[in-house]
């Protein structure tokens, strides 16, 4: 039994939206995150050129998003006009000429340049030096130095050149001082310990401040490990002994079961299985989403270890990979390849679930989002739905499972998060205020756990059906991963909230079906508001309220005065008890 209020929903969006009116989220300080504008301020806000409505933007809302001068603040970045016509402005937050990691704003403007929504991220207090006295070498000896501290002399990673960036709490864990100039830099191997980190060195004491991995769990080049020593993973080499072709490049005939019988790799397909699958996600992304791969440049290679053209994966490095394995599988940033224990190099939605990974990494070129929390899990999240939409692309169905290499143990059921058991953390949420939500440090901030909440929106919105007491209709599977992969590459941020994907996502969908499906928005809208992503979360320890979508229908449930008589129609905020209700989710 659970008492619940019947109370408005936090976030009324759908009504405001449809009704053009302004809509806003700030942070706790106050400052504006999010704004989406009513007709009567975009009209003010137009003038005649897309970078002037920038100007216009920045001189009437730079004290509400908590800038002082953004002339100074902030750099602009390149202005991209998309397919639909749409523009899009974004400007660096910068402090003496030096770019704050977390500092962002955006103004995305509709197709006749009138401002729809607008999204920032403004760190403040920056006031530090900017001249480092650690020099460019001594960060990269101290990147080398903390990473053999964290993975032992196994082999001598490549260290990248650094870049200096001013660092707040956003990406230091358990970090609330004063923003700090820091070096950050990439490291990766591609022999040994396989890893690809950004060690954040404090630009002044040579201090390690944090780690932030990259690792995100057509030219193809297969690179099997089953008959190696080490990392040197062969692409192509004749064994006289097997008399087989280990690694597979393009072009080559299939290669056949392995025939090794150490680490129990004999018979294993996965060579071949990951050739063919990659050939397949590559033709997913061009033809529903014309996206020249990962990079846009006809793969997922960063142009140095991996060309970037081609796709890289590895297979069968489990003996070497043992931090890892069995039963994962990441997208390495830094050298541009995909690794894969035995078996998952040959399930489909887990290769396209890494894929996505390598395409939100170059959407948010350098170093990708901040990767913890709930950008975190909105992006493990998104993962799982791209994966389901590559299976459903090559096979005409999909089960809304994520499948980890056969073992139903490890899997994610979308359709039903909670049916799935994450080891001793238990059932997977199925929204955000759910008691499964995990609010550990752990895994990034337990992104992967939490990462259902957002797969399980997208099931909602393609397939329709009766949750948390909303009923939402069904739009579509194609609809919905035009309206994702939009919400990404146009209105997501570095550090985008559950809260503030809400309106990305509505946005994205306006911009999408506004004209042709208007009726869309309603679903969308309903499918969030089920899964709680425009309420205060768990975590927030702020109690839940009924969502929006629910009270519409909340007449039906079988209810009592807190007295103990029974009723259907209440006052306002009246606390009530819920006995029962259809479609309402662990309550």
């Amino acid at each position: 039994m659970k008492i619940l209020p019947l109370l408005a929903g936090l976030c009324l969006l759908l009504p405001l939206l449809a009704s053009a009116a302004p809509y806003e989220l700030r942070d706790r300080e106050g400052r504006l995150t999010t704004l989406h504008f009513d007709a009567e301020e975009a009209a003010l806000l137009t003038a005649g050129s897309a970078e002037e409505t920038g100007r216009l933007f920045l001189a009437e809302y730079a004290p509400a998003l908590g800038l002082q001068d953004p002339v100074s603040q902030l750099r602009a970045l390149p202005t991209e006009v998309d397919e639909l016509g749409q523009t899009h402005l974004r400007w660096q937050q910068v402090w003496q000429g030096v770019p704050v990691r977390t500092g962002e704003v955006a103004l995305h403007l509709d197709k006749q340049g009138r401002p729809q929504l607008a999204s920032a991220k403004v760190v403040p207090g920056v006031t530090c030096a900017t001249i480092p006295t650690i020099l460019p070498e001594e960060a990269k000896l101290l990147a080398e130095d903390a990473w053999l501290m964290e993975y032992g002399p196994v082999a001598i990673p490549e260290i990248m050149e650094p870049e200096l960036w001013i660092t707040d709490g956003h990406s230091l864990e358990n970090y609330e001082g004063d923003p700090r100039l820091t070096w950050w830099v990439s490291t990766g191997t591609t022999i040994g310990h396989k890893s690809g980190d950004n060690w954040i060195i404090d630009a002044f004491a040579g201090e390690t401040l944090g780690r932030k991995t990259s690792e995100r769990q057509l030219d193809r080049r297969i690179y099997d490990c089953s008959n190696s020593g080490g990392w040197a993973c062969p692409s192509e080499q004749w064994n006289e002994t097997y008399q087989y072709w280990f690694g597979r490049r393009e072009g080559r005939p299939p290669r056949g079961p392995n025939p090794t019988t150490a680490f129990g790799y004999g018979g294993s397909l996965d060579t071949d299985n990951l050739y063919d699958l990659f050939a397949e996600v590559d033709e997913y992304w061009l033809s529903n989403l014309n996206r020249n791969g990962a990079n846009q440049l006809g793969g997922a290679g960063d142009g140095y270890w991996c060309p970037s053209p081609r796709i890289c994966g590895y297979v069968l490095c489990d003996h070497l990979w043992t931090t890892a394995c069995p039963d994962n599988a990441t997208y390495y940033p830094q050298t541009g390849e995909l690794d894969f224990c035995e078996g998952t190099a040959s399930t489909r939605d887990v290769v396209g679930h890494e894929y996505f990974h390598a395409v939100i990494w170059f959407e948010f070129d350098p170093h990708g989002t901040e990767y913890s929390y709930e950008i975190g899990a909105l992006e493990e999240g998104s993962c799982d739905v791209f994966g389901e939409m590559l299976e459903l692309h090559s096979t005409d169905e999909t089960d809304w499972t994520m499948d980890i290499a056969g073992d139903p143990l490890r899997w994610r059921f979308l359709s039903n998060p909670s049916q799935g058991i994450n080891g001793s953390w238990g059932p997977y949420p199925s929204h955000f205020s759910s008691p499964y939500y995990r609010c550990s440090s752990e895994d990034n901030g337990g992104i992967h756990h939490n990462s259902t909440i957002t797969s399980h929106a997208a099931y909602l919105m393609a397939e329709g059906g009766l949750f948390n007491g909303c009923e939402i209709p069904a739009i579509g599977i194609d609809a919905v991963q035009r309206i994702w992969y939009r919400a990404w590459c146009q209105y997501f941020t570095r550090t985008t909230t559950f809260n503030e994907a809400v309106i990305a996502f509505q946005i994205a969908c306006q911009d999408l079906y506004g004209e042709t499906h208007p009726e869309y928005l309603s679903s969308v809208t309903a499918a969030l508001q089920a899964a709680e992503m425009d309420q205060p979360g768990y975590c927030s320890g702020i109690p839940e309220v009924a969502p929006l979508c629910a009270e519409r229908g909340a007449g039906a449930a079988w209810t009592g005065l807190a007295a103990g008589e029974p009723d259907s129609v209440f006052s306002s905020a009246e606390t009530v008890w819920l006995h029962s209700a259809d479609g309402v989710a662990d309550r």
